[in-house]
């Protein structure tokens, strides 16, 4: 048990046990960080698929000549793409475009133009433009705020929200 000779490789259990040591340190202080992280990394996430689903009823409505909008449930916490039926003031919105789009656990879509329930319809024309300017609040319970902005021209922009 003494001191080792060059042609002696390895490390020892005590070596191995001090690494372990400082690892689990530095793990007990990145731990709440880690999960700061994460809450914002799901808020901006939902912020962006959000802003996705605006865009490509914007593009179809463009290439399609034909009216498409964002159902926005603040009830029901979710968010899905329509084509409509004319060019202007369709009445029937026969086809869901994609999927139903919820945020994730612990993310909510916080209001629609000030608006905190029921359900809320962004409309894209066929030049791109909407009927009206929106503004849309995601937020998790961290505080963590991101707004997604649609004007009447039709551009969607996202960026964190301070309150």
């Amino acid at each position: 048990m003494g001191a080792r000779s060059n042609s002696e490789k390895g490390v020892t259990i005590i070596e191995l046990v001090v690494v372990m040591a400082i690892i689990a340190i530095m793990g007990l202080f990145m731990s709440p960080a880690v999960g700061e992280w994460a809450g914002r990394f799901r808020v901006r996430g939902a912020t962006k698929d959000l802003a996705d689903a605006l865009q490509m009823a914007r593009l179809k409505a463009i290439s399609e000549t034909v009216e498409y909008k964002v159902e926005v449930d603040l009830d029901d916490q979710e968010f899905s793409v329509w084509k409509g039926n004319a060019r202007r003031n369709s009445t029937n919105w026969p086809a869901q475009e994609g999927s139903t789009i919820s945020p994730p656990r612990g993310v909510t879509i916080d209001n629609v133009d000030g608006n905190t329930a029921g359900v809320h319809d962004i409309i894209f024309r066929p030049n791109g433009m909407t009927t009206a300017n929106n503004i849309i609040l995601i937020r998790n319970p961290d505080g963590d705020q991101f707004q997604v902005t649609v004007s009447q021209t039709g551009c969607v922009r996202t960026n964190a929200y301070g309150g």
